[in-house]
């Protein structure tokens, strides 16, 4: 399963959106994954889906790509991914924040 994950990670981060929501969707219905694992699946494929409909405006991804790459290290077990994916929704926060204020 580790291979698998890296491998969408991989996919991801070389700009293969439809690939890695194909792989993620076919891991979605693995019965032998654990229900977190298939949370992190279906939440990933969520933000792949997202980014492949937006590829035009961020060719290479931009947030949900990032979210999607930061969500499945956590599931490998990389224990900084949850941080850093807080703070990188954070950060998406303050700039939606700061673009509304300046439009007011």
């Amino acid at each position: 399963m580790t291979t698998q994950i890296q491998n969408i990670i991989d996919q991801i981060e070389a700009c293969q959106f439809n690939e890695a929501y194909n792989a993620l969707k076919v891991m979605r219905k693995d019965p032998s994954l654990s229900e977190d694992l298939i949370e992190v699946a279906e939440l990933a494929s969520i933000e792949i889906g997202v980014t492949e409909k937006r590829r035009q405006l961020e060719p290479k991804g931009g947030f949900y790509a990032k979210c999607a790459v930061l969500r499945l290290q956590e599931a490998l077990g990389d224990p900084n991914a949850a941080e850093r994916l807080r703070l990188l929704k954070e950060q998406m926060n303050l700039t939606i924040d700061a673009q509304v204020n300046s439009r007011n």
